[in-house]
């Protein structure tokens, strides 16, 4: 493979993603190759989540539009009756307990390896039962975004 071959495309780097959002009004544009398209590609309910910078920083791709990414993010696409959210909200859970601190790799700036993102203990209820655990969790925050907004208003 040569390098600087393929088409320009927008990307998504570690930085678009933020705690339960992928923010898109700073994308960059790189050469993909027409081979490395499905493997960086980002679909619908995929989770990205970042292996530098603030470890383990997620959010699931809700768009119905592809994307695609930069090797700084993993992508995981989940191919069986588990919730993108609600593994998303269990990571958040875990930065904010610093029990990611224990899989995260380096000195100064921390990494989340993939071998290591593998081994994060997660538990995993029914189907059924995630959807509501998800459901109760966006229902606090948004009683929550009420309350700061009457108090900010």
């Amino acid at each position: 493979m040569k390098l600087n071959q393929g088409k320009y495309y927008p990307y998504l780097r570690s930085v678009n993603v933020r705690w339960g959002d992928v923010i898109l009004d700073d994308l960059k544009e790189m050469k993909f190759e027409d081979i490395e398209i499905y493997r960086y590609s980002i679909e619908k309910g995929d989770l990205l989540i970042c292996e530098g910078g603030e470890v383990g920083r997620c959010a699931v791709w809700d768009r119905e539009n592809s994307m695609l990414y930069q090797n700084a993010i993993h992508r995981v696409r989940f191919h069986c009756k588990i919730d993108s959210y609600l593994y998303m909200y269990f990571l958040w859970h875990y930065n904010n307990i610093h029990f990611l601190d224990n899989y995260s790799k380096g000195v100064t700036i921390k990494h989340l390896t993939k071998s290591s993102l593998n081994t994060i203990p997660f538990p995993l209820p029914p189907l059924s039962e995630q959807k509501q655990i998800v459901q109760k969790i966006e229902e606090i925050f948004a009683s929550l975004d009420k309350i700061t907004n009457s108090i900010i208003a």
